[in-house]
């Protein structure tokens, strides 16, 4: 039987602690701590209730208990069980009451209320399952839980597939952590002694006393008079030790300035952090607090009302320690929010359990029947703060949930976990290096001296003093870069991923850094976030992204700016180095793995300097892969580099996770060690005007062809010049190696290294399967000896072109028969078959492999060789040859089990779940569309794409908001970064809801006429963009009323009918460029892998597009498969459904 809500009752509970004045202090000397308590009555025979409150300082109680009455009707009548069936959707329905949102939203006494009323109904829910909160909680799937959260206004700080993952990675040891936490119990500290009302006896007995019982964190409130502040606190630091952690609480008492002057008197104390030194909703002073006292730490958020305001405390660097308050943050469903983007943030979460009842709410959450009474009360250790009689005993809200699952705790990397991580980056083989800063604006003169050496060093070399050297800083001016343009070079010369100096050793930053002024947005007259535009351009393009960052800092006061002249020192130590460290650069790496989604890899450079050792760079690799556990760190980390080799005296990686050679290949390569030779194309890395000793475009290629033989990566640098453009060279030359990798790029890509030796004619390169050989020099005779092999092929082919070759055992060994002409003058490629195989050249999947498939059959599917027009295109959905599974010519669309050609196959993330990754496939639609309209825009252009000649599209209609529609509006806002007017129309409120959340503007056609709003918004001209996601005739129908003359309209939806030709004349009148792509494929990676749907997946799996939210039904077997095609019945929420097989297929 449904468990129903009949009524709520609301409470008035005070407590006189103002009596003692426990819980005084600066903003607060008399509390009297009190209760607005919410106890929800049900139908239930067993009389069951769910209980829940929220605190108060005594005044003002009333207000809540009459908010809490005032919620009532949004609940009265409801089912626990429609309840639970989506939190979510509870949670949104409390706080978005159209008229209550007017005394909100999601803040103040509302918002209190709020709060006692969503955790009355958890606990109501975790009595009815017979369990305390938190082993609900913890028993609940990371789906289920992220399904709790409100994700409004906060994806670009954590998306669901995001928080999914953060569950997922620590799902596995769950139920042992636990076991460990219901055993030891979560860390806290006292604040018993630290109360501004105790006299100094009590303070010193307090502390003796918590000292017995085991505290080793205490707790002063300050911020009423400094004179009294510097003597408690030395009083306490006296009883305790050095050796136990001191926090100052000033209750946000002071101004910025105030704190900042007041905390550098009490820093002598060495206090572990801050809290609350100003008003909670400034977040930018509490970002420039944070600057101003690390390494004291900031801690606040116990009056923190949303997880918006935690958002922006995080994203700003304003925050050390995160203090979420259970009852004022608004219950259970925030606070998984906020934790989970602590989390994703590397930032501690130190609940705030002062009161009556947040002790509860913070240990258990788990309300007992009953009221508290004065007696328990003065029973406690203490009567606030994050106290309890054990000092292990105070667990967090979701030590509950989240349990283990965002602890701050890393297992051991398994191989098999540290192959996953670095899986990508070893397929790539071949990326791009940039040096760009400062220096580009000498450009190798200073003072009208040509400098000798590299030009990024122009500040050692030429020995200019800080002040000097930041006039070129205030000159960098890059007016003409483009980050597509530069994303475009790298792609276009098969490169997949981009490294870029964030900051090189002169200390000047091309990104925003809320840590320094001195960068690119604060210091230049540029004032924009190059690092950003370039790594979202990256991302856009498909490749992956990393940057550089220096240890040495010669502009800094506490790394080597002291160091002058002689900057580049390795004898000189600076007794201030460790501040640096902990208050300058660990700030500015977490800034970018934060703000900077897109970075995979940290390169590190400068450590070779005196105050940089091992032991540092240990904690260093820990801290940021604490941040962003998928990380790759370059072993620069460490100490132990010798020169150039780029390896420690054993010729191993001791740090990190790959070694740097620089400027040269190792002869033998590196067995056993993941390595990356990273080298300039002419004699600087940073851009120097005068040097044209170009490398060419034949040395390079088979430069890494040999590195890639030898299993390394090859990071070619190119250094863009001070206006932002890449020098012509080379363009050029990149250009040159594109046109071979786009020939041949199967031969670098995810190949490893040969066993066959170096051969006199070139090199080998290994597939499992195929052997690649890489001829430099065409035999005169024809006949190449294959020297190492063993194995006579079953099969060689010239890879640019089919052409079959034989093979035959010669007494030299065996020989291939060549063409009289090689097909490149660089490197002609032979490959040489040596095992069996279906589809491309995929040999990397396994039994047990989760993977995405491409339904589609194409010539790469089936190995036919040569390709046909639209293949060899990269256009392989329009295959001469095309067939599908399911839908034309081949079974298996609902088949349990289904060959299909390995290269169809794409093996996904394992954080993903099935049906989350099994939308790869309507995204890929939606990235293919977007390519065709990027590349014939008409009129007006996306910005990313090519030029139309009437300017850039400002305003987007998009028809329909299924999955499509809202595919769309994520793509466009999260990927183009298109950031003009975007119209959605869209009937079902809950699909509206949707597209409102990913950043659109609806419109319900059933309560207005599109066409009249479309006017309106865009001053009579209709939208420049058109998609229409529905499909529908009568959509089809309203087009030439929506778009603009000479706008584009983008077809998506299929199966417009019963429309009256009429609609074509009227388009025509407006000349539209009409597009109408179809399907997800279309080019191919290197390895014959579909390349849409890599980067479909990829944008899945960084939480740049949340098509879990899409999924609102889930069917349990293929018998639901007629409801699910019927839209379950014409639910007005239903969105997209999946259907999971017996056997876990989706």
């Amino acid at each position: 039987m449904p468990t129903t809500i009949t009524h709520i009752d609301a409470l008035d509970i005070r407590f006189p602690t103002s009596r003692e004045r426990d819980g005084s202090d600066a903003m607060s000397p008399d509390p009297d701590y009190s209760a607005a308590y919410a106890i929800l009555r049900t139908d239930r025979a067993d009389g069951l209730e769910g209980h829940g409150l929220t605190f108060t300082a005594g005044r003002g109680n009333e207000l809540c208990v009459a908010a809490i009455r005032s919620l009532a009707p949004l609940v009265r009548g409801l089912t626990l069980e429609e309840i639970k069936a989506d939190m979510g959707r509870f949670w949104r329905r409390l706080a978005s009451d159209s008229q209550m949102r007017w005394v909100g939203p999601e803040k103040g006494v509302l918002h209190l209320a709020t709060a006692a009323v969503v955790n009355a109904v958890w606990d109501l829910y975790a009595k009815v399952e017979g369990k305390p909160l938190w082993q609900l909680l913890a028993g609940l799937s990371p789906e289920e839980l992220v399904h709790c959260i409100d994700f409004r206004y906060m994806t670009d700080a954590l998306t669901p597939v995001e928080a999914v993952a953060i569950l997922s990675k620590r799902e596995p040891t769950r139920a042992e952590r636990a076991a460990e936490l219901q055993r030891t119990g979560y860390p806290a500290y006292t604040t018993s002694a630290g109360w501004l009302g105790y006299p100094d006896d009590k303070i010193s007995r307090l502390c003796r006393e918590g000292l017995e019982r085991g505290w080793s964190h205490f707790k002063i409130k300050v911020g009423r008079d400094l004179a009294d502040d510097l003597r408690r606190a030395a009083l306490v630091r006296r009883e305790i030790g050095p050796d136990r952690k001191l926090m100052l609480d000033a209750n946000q008492v002071w101004d910025v300035g105030e704190a900042v002057a007041w905390m550098r008197e009490l820093a002598r104390f060495d206090p572990w952090w801050i809290e609350e030194p100003t008003s909670p909703d400034d977040v930018l002073g509490h970002a420039a607090i944070a600057r101003a006292i690390a390494p004291i730490g900031v801690a606040t958020g116990e009056q923190c009302s949303n997880r918006v305001m935690f958002k922006q405390l995080m994203q700003a660097g304003a925050i050390d320690f995160c203090q979420i308050d259970s009852c004022r943050l608004g219950g259970v469903n925030e606070n998984l929010a906020v934790i989970l983007m602590a989390a994703k943030f590397g930032i501690p979460v130190c609940p705030h359990a002062g009161g009556v009842g947040l002790c509860e709410y913070v240990q258990h959450l788990s309300m007992r029947r009953g009221h508290h009474d004065a007696k328990r009360l003065e029973a406690r250790t203490s009567p606030t703060s994050s106290t309890s009689p054990n000092p292990r005993r105070c667990m967090s809200l979701c030590h509950l949930v989240v349990l283990a699952a965002i602890m701050q705790v890393q297992s051991p990397e398994t191989p098999a976990q540290r192959d996953s991580r670095m899986a990508w980056w070893r397929e790539a083989r071949f990326g791009m290096f940039i040096h760009w800063g400062a220096y580009a604006v000498p450009a190798g003169t200073h003072n009208g001296e040509r400098i000798s050496g590299i030009g990024e060093w122009i500040m050692s070399r030429a020995h200019i003093p800080i002040p000097e050297y930041e006039a070129y800083v205030h000159r960098f001016n890059p007016a003409r870069f483009d980050a597509d343009a530069w994303a475009h070079i790298a792609k276009d010369a098969g490169m997949k991923y981009i490294i870029i100096t964030s900051k090189h050793h002169d200390g000047f930053a091309i990104f925003d850094s809320k840590v320094s002024r001195y960068d690119i947005v604060d210091a230049t007259p540029y004032h924009r976030d190059a690092l950003k535009a370039l790594a979202q351009a990256a991302h856009r393009a498909g490749l992956r992204f990393g940057v550089y960052y220096s240890i040495m800092d010669w502009h800094h006061p506490d790394a080597q700016g002291p160091n002058f002249p002689d900057y580049n020192s390795r004898t000189y130590s600076n007794p201030n180095f460790g501040r640096y460290v902990e208050a300058y650069m660990k700030p500015q790496l977490k800034e970018l793995l934060t703000q900077y989604p897109e970075i995979d890899v940290l390169w590190f450079d400068g450590e070779w300097i005196a105050d940089w050792t091992d032991e540092r760079g240990r904690d260093l690799y820990n801290y940021v892969r604490g941040i962003r556990p998928t990380l790759l760190v370059n072993n620069r980390v460490g100490h132990s580099r010798q020169g150039l080799s780029g390896l420690n005296k054993q010729g191993r990686v001791d740090l990190g996770d790959f070694g740097t050679p620089e400027q040269q290949v190792p002869p033998e390569g590196l067995p056993g060690v993941d390595w990356e030779t990273c080298m300039t194309m002419n004699d600087t890395w940073g851009f120097k005007s005068y040097d044209d000793d170009w490398k060419d475009t034949r040395t390079l290629v088979r430069t890494l062809i040999d590195v890639a033989s030898k299993g390394g990566n090859f990071l070619l640098n190119v250094g863009p010049t001070a206006e932002g453009v890449i020098p012509q060279p080379i363009a050029w030359r990149l250009h040159e190696m594109g046109e071979w990798l786009a020939t041949n790029g199967e031969a670098i890509s995810g190949t490893t290294a040969s066993p066959y030796g170096m051969p006199a004619w070139g090199r080998y390169t290994v597939k499992q399967g195929r052997v690649y050989a890489h001829v430099f020099d065409w035999p005169k005779d024809g006949r190449l000896v294959l020297t190492g092999l063993k194995e006579k092929p079953v099969r060689a082919y010239v890879l640019a072109d089919g052409q079959a070759l034989t093979v035959e055992q010669a007494d030299s060994g065996l020989v291939v028969q060549l063409p009289r002409v090689p097909p490149s003058t660089i490197a002609a490629v032979i490959v040489l078959q040596v095992g069996g195989g279906t589809g491309g050249a995929v040999d990397d999947l396994g039994v047990g492999d989760r993977v995405v498939v491409d339904q589609g059959r194409n010539c790469v599917s089936e190995a036919r060789s040569p390709r046909c027009e639209y293949c060899a295109s990269g256009d392989s959905h329009q295959c001469a040859f095309y067939r599908e599974h399911g839908i034309t010519g081949l079974p298996g669309g609902f088949a349990e089990y289904v060959t299909i050609p390995a290269v169809n196959a794409v093996r996904t993330d394992t954080s993903l779940d099935d049906a989350t990754a099994a939308l790869t496939e309507p995204l890929g639609c939606v990235v293919h569309s977007a390519d065709v309209l990027l590349r014939m825009p008409g009129r007006y252009a996306l910005e990313g794409g090519r030029g139309g000649k009437g300017g850039q599209v400002s305003h987007v209609l998009i028809c329909g908001a299924g999955p499509a529609g809202l595919l769309w509006v994520q793509y466009l806002r999260n990927v183009l970064g298109y950031d003009g007017l975007l119209l959605v129309s869209e009937p079902a409120a809950a699909k509206r809801a949707l597209a409102a959340r990913f950043g659109a503007d609806t419109i319900d056609p059933g309560a207005c006429d599109p066409a009249e709003v479309v006017h309106e918004r865009t001053h009579g001209r209709g939208a420049e963009l058109l998609i229409e996601a529905t499909g529908s005739g009568q959509a089809f129908a309203a087009i030439p009323g929506l778009v603009r003359k000479q706008g584009t309209v983008l077809l998506y939806g299929h199966g417009h009918t019963g429309v009256d030709l009429s609609v074509l004349s009227q388009l025509q009148f407006r000349e539209p460029t009409l597009l109408a792509p179809v399907g997800a494929s279309g080019g191919f990676e290197p390895d014959g892998r579909p390349a849409t749907y890599v980067r479909a997946l990829r944008l899945i799996e960084r939480g740049q597009v949340d098509v879990a939210s899409l999924i609102t039904h889930r069917y349990p077997s293929l018998d639901s498969v007629p409801r699910a095609f019927a839209g379950d019945h014409g639910a007005a929420d239903y969105v997209k459904g999946v259907v999971t097989c017996a056997s876990r297929c989706s």
